[in-house]
């Protein structure tokens, strides 16, 4: 017998079987608890990113002068937090929520992957991946200033994982955790 359910059911397609659920949720008092939970997987969803790849800049053109502003918001927790790091290695790390700063000089090892990752940043033409309803996750922005040029880009935890950038976000993010915790101290 339920062989012959489940026959019917691939014969009938699965839009069939979803009004079948449909019905059965409904007849069972379940169906506002499976529309919202339908719900939250529909606001939690993004649309497919493409970006450009990120060109490189030539060390020797890249003005010595940069600056990168990094902020990571939202979450269940609320997070609040900013890192802002210059040229010269020096790191400063607010936790706004938790009424924290910290100020840190970078090792040279750590500079030298940074300073990579300035002169390969993709230039403003990329595209910003758009902006995804999942109402707990992080948001990151990430801004970088090389002279007078200024680039800045937006994810969150459902886009990032498409964006070239992001072993540089993460590297940052790293960074932040690191300082916080007090293992950048200057």
């Amino acid at each position: 017998m339920v062989v012959r359910e489940n026959r019917e059911r691939l014969a009938r397609g699965w839009g069939a079987t979803v009004v079948n659920a449909a019905k059965m949720y409904s007849r069972l008092g379940l169906a506002p608890i499976v529309g919202a939970a339908l719900w939250f997987m529909a606001a939690c969803a993004s649309q497919r990113v493409t970006l450009v790849q990120p060109t490189t800049i030539p060390a020797e053109t890249l003005r010595s002068e940069w600056h990168i502003s990094f902020s990571v918001t939202g979450g269940l927790a609320g997070l609040q937090r900013q890192l802002e790091l210059s040229d010269e290695g020096r790191l400063t790390v607010v936790d706004k929520a938790l009424g924290k700063e910290v100020t840190a000089q970078l090792p040279e090892e750590t500079m030298r992957e940074i300073r990579s990752w300035v002169t390969r940043v993709a230039p403003a033409r990329v595209s910003t991946p758009p902006i995804s309803r999942c109402r707990d996750c992080l948001s990151y922005k990430l801004e970088v200033r090389r002279g007078t040029e200024r680039l800045s880009f937006s994810y969150d935890d459902i886009n990032l994982s498409e964006a070239e950038i992001a072993p540089f976000i993460e590297l940052l993010s790293r960074l932040l955790t690191q300082a916080l915790a007090g293992k950048l101290t200057s």
